[in-house]
């Protein structure tokens, strides 16, 4: 296949590179942000006024431990003002109960009007409403006072506090987020042009930029389930990092991920650079063993790591020219 790389140039002073004969990867990259395996948003439904927080970022928590503590003083006060509202409502019911029952003894005697059935039946069930309203209000308060203490779900690190020095925070807010330092994945973005090539289970090589010239091997875990819009549509990859290699990993890192889709046995390649192209057509400039420039076309393949696979037109051992452009003026 024909791939357009580069304007024409015109050469100032060349470098020659040597058509070499390879096992030629071909594979996909994408820069990526390393994350916790197994990483916990804590929040709490009933918000309110912190009496205390006893952890903080960076802190070792254990599953179960206590994070942090509302004060419960207004809540419970709340709780007692709702628990007389149901009393009183439940009063109310039992005096519609009472009268509807008589009416309905009257009715039955001929003694007074449907309508007046009729009026008491709405009013029992006006206070049945109430009755129930009441109920769930105090269940939601109830609930609220209960969940004065937020517990770590897991064990494991505070990776981000978003309480910080506040005293109040409200109903649902994430409190904490909390992950386990022994196991990693990268999340990253692949486009959607490439993402055919990308399956779970797939292998590939991770480079983190803290620890230059280590390769951590990994596995696709998942595949996002629809592409993220924008300049250019990408798909979500979760890649796990399946050894450590004895490296203190953390959070947040900077990582770049390999994909391999497939290797051309006894590829021909040269530099990537070398290759310019006029209209629809690759083309090198083949230096000969007798100094002599000529411009060839090739066809050209796949391309990583500064090196593009050459599939007709060249031939190994020949030598190539690497165009330089002019400086500005």
């Amino acid at each position: 296949m024909n791939v357009h790389l580069s304007p024409q140039r015109r050469f100032l002073q060349s470098a020659v590179e040597i058509a070499r004969v390879e096992d030629f990867r071909i594979g996909i990259s994408a820069a990526g942000t390393v994350e916790p395996e197994l990483l916990v948003s804590v929040k709490n439904e009933a918000g309110g006024n912190v009496a205390s927080k006893l952890v903080r970022e960076g802190d070792t928590v254990e599953v179960g431990q206590k994070l942090m503590e509302f004060s419960m003083v207004d809540a419970r006060m709340e709780l007692d003002r709702r628990r007389a509202q149901m009393s009183d409502t439940q009063k109310e019911f039992q005096k519609a109960q009472s009268n509807y029952r008589m009416n309905k003894e009257l009715y039955r005697q001929h003694a007074i009007p449907r309508k007046d059935l009729a009026d008491a039946q709405l009013a029992l069930d006006k206070a049945q409403g109430q009755v129930s309203a009441a109920m769930r209000d105090y269940e939601g308060q109830e609930k609220k006072v209960n969940q004065s203490e937020v517990i770590s779900p897991i064990s494991g690190v505070v990776l981000s506090d978003k309480v910080g020095s506040s005293g109040w925070v409200g109903s649902g807010q994430e409190l904490f987020v909390i992950g386990q330092l022994d196991r990693f994945r990268v999340r990253t973005k692949v486009d959607e042009l490439d993402i055919s090539k990308i399956q779970a289970g797939q292998t590939a090589e991770i480079q983190l930029e803290a620890f230059p010239g280590v390769l951590f091997p990994g596995v696709v875990e998942s595949l996002g389930a629809e592409a993220q819009q924008g300049a250019f549509a990408e798909i979500d990859v979760m890649v796990g990092i399946t050894d450590l290699k004895g490296m203190a990993v953390k959070p947040n890192l900077s990582a770049k991920v390999s994909f391999q889709a497939k290797v051309i046995q006894g590829a021909i390649t040269i530099p990537t650079n070398c290759v310019q192209y006029e209209g629809n057509t690759n083309f090198v400039n083949v230096l000969s063993p007798a100094g002599i420039v000529a411009k060839r076309s090739v066809e050209v393949g796949g391309s990583g790591d500064g090196r593009i696979v050459i599939f007709d037109g060249l031939g190994a051992g020949e030598a190539v020219l690497v165009p330089e452009t002019n400086p500005a003026t």
